[in-house]
C-alpha cells in the first residue's frame, strides 16, 4: 500500500502543469549553459563559474518547492501556464526570463495561501532579477556604481598610505592605472549573494522574518568589501601582477572565499530563529 501511494504521488506530480512549467524553464537554463560552454563564451552569466553555483541551488529550490506535493489547476489555467512556458523556446535569451517572471507573478496571484509555491515564486523572481532584470537596471546606473566601487578602493589605498588619484571610475597609483568597468563592480556579486539568500532561506523555511533584513544587509556589506579588496589588490600590486588579481588565481581565490562567506551567512540567517 505504501509503495502504491508513493507511485500515485509521483504520478500526480508528473501530471502537475506547475511542476512541468518550472522544469521547462530549467531546461532552457541548462541549454543556455551548454551553448555558452560550446561557444567558449567567457561571459556566460556565471554558469558554474564566478559564484554560479548559487544559481543551481536556486533552481533546486524552485523544483523542490513546486514539486513538493500534488497540485491540480483548471484547464484554463493550464492553457495559461502553457502559453507562458512557450517563452522558454524563443531564441531571445531575455524572453525566457520575462516568461519566468510572468510565471512567478501568476503563482503569487493564483495561489495566495500555498506557502511552498509562493516561496518558489520568490526564488524565481530572484533568479530572473539576477540573470536579466538586474542587468537592465545596472545599465541605467552603471557609471555611478563603477565610480562608487572605485572610490571605496581608493579610500582603502589612501588609508594604507598609498599615493592614489581618482577620476570617476579611474584609479591611478604610482605604477599604473586601473579602470573599473561593469564586470569589476560589486553589483554582480551582490545580486548573486541576494539570490543565494532567497534560495537558501526558502529551502530552510517558507516564511520571512524581520531578522532576514539583517542577513541581507550583512551579505551586501561583505560582498562590497570583498570586491573593494580585489580592486585594492589590483591597484596596489606590481603591474606584472595585475592579471593575477583581475582574472587569474588571485581573483578565483577571492571568489571562492566570497562564495564560502555567502554560504555561511545565508545558512546562519536561514536557520537561526529570530523574534
Amino acid at each position: 500500500m505504501l509503495a502504491a501511494a508513493g507511485s500515485q504521488s509521483r504520478f500526480a506530480v508528473a501530471q502537475n502543469p506547475i511542476a512541468w512549467t518550472g522544469g521547462i524553464f530549467f531546461a532552457r537554463y541548462l541549454a543556455d549553459g551548454v551553448r555558452d560552454f560550446l561557444r567558449g563564451d567567457p561571459v556566460s552569466l556565471g554558469h558554474l563559474a564566478n559564484l554560479g553555483i548559487f544559481q543551481l541551488i536556486a533552481w533546486f529550490a524552485v523544483l523542490h518547492l513546486i514539486g513538493s506535493r500534488p497540485r491540480w489547476i483548471s484547464d484554463g489555467a493550464t492553457a495559461l501556464v502553457g502559453l507562458i512556458s512557450l517563452s522558454a523556446v524563443l531564441p531571445d535569451d531575455g524572453a525566457a526570463w520575462v516568461g519566468l517572471t510572468a510565471f512567478a507573478m501568476y503563482i503569487l496571484a493564483a495561489f495566495p495561501k500555498d506557502r511552498p509555491l509562493r516561496a518558489a515564486a520568490a526564488v524565481m523572481l530572484a533568479l530572473a532579477t539576477q540573470l536579466f532584470w538586474g542587468h537592465l537596471l545596472f545599465e541605467l546606473v552603471a557609471f555611478r556604481i563603477e565610480a562608487a566601487d572605485a572610490w571605496l578602493a581608493a579610500e582603502l589605498l589612501k588609508g594604507l598610505h598609498h599615493a592614489v588619484s581618482l577620476q570617476g571610475n579611474l584609479i591611478g597609483t604610482e605604477s599604473h592605472q586601473i579602470v573599473v568597468y561593469d564586470a569589476c563592480t560589486s553589483f554582480h556579486n551582490v545580486s548573486v549573494a541576494l539570490l543565494a539568500f532567497v534560495s537558501i532561506t526558502k529551502l530552510s523555511r517558507l516564511d520571512w522574518n524581520a531578522g532576514d533584513l539583517v542577513t541581507a544587509a550583512g551579505l551586501i556589506l561583505v560582498t562590497v568589501m570583498m570586491n573593494s579588496l580585489r580592486l585594492f589588490l589590483m591597484a596596489s600590486s606590481a603591474p606584472g601582477q595585475l592579471e593575477f588579481w583581475h582574472t587569474g588565481m588571485g581573483s578565483q581565490a577571492i571568489n571562492a572565499s566570497l562564495s564560502a562567506l555567502i554560504a555561511i551567512l545565508c545558512l546562519h540567517g536561514a536557520t537561526i530563529r529570530r523574534a
